[in-house]
């Protein structure tokens, strides 16, 4: 695949948001999730706090599943895995015109049989942006 060209890709209604170092080695921008909270008044009686939807409700399902997951299961952490990769190529793919070939090389989730994650600093900063935070600042070493 030749070499992917940020500006281009582009969609015209390209937001601002957080600049992440994707699988090509360049910074692409996320959207900003922002995301509202708001009481409602639960059926059975009392509250509970519902989040608003900044980019649709299967959206919103989706990051709550993410984000509520705590099981410790191989299926809990499968689905968790085809989240978090789902979620990034959904926000990313509303500021680019992005193809499969693209989304492969941008967001590759690659394991290392030896050491793990191979690419962990991008994916800690994907988590960030999925659940609305600006991404942690790294150490200049």
């Amino acid at each position: 695949m030749s070499t992917l060209d940020e500006k281009s890709l582009r969609r015209p209604e390209f937001t601002q948001g957080f600049d992440i170092r994707l699988g090509d080695g360049r910074q692409w921008t996320f959207p900003i999730a922002n995301r509202a909270f708001y009481p409602e008044i639960a059926p059975e009686g009392g509250f509970r706090v519902k989040a608003a939807a900044p980019y649709g409700d299967d959206f919103q399902r989706k990051l709550e599943r993410l984000t509520l997951s705590e099981e410790d299961t191989p299926a809990a952490n499968e689905e968790r895995f085809d989240l978090r990769l789902t979620l990034a190529a959904e926000l990313l793919c509303r500021n680019y015109a992005l193809d499969n070939a693209a989304l492969a090389v941008l967001l590759p989730f690659r394991v290392n049989a030896e050491n793990g994650l191979a690419n962990p600093e991008m994916w800690s900063e994907v988590n960030y942006v999925l659940q609305g935070h600006a991404p942690k600042a790294r150490t200049v070493g």
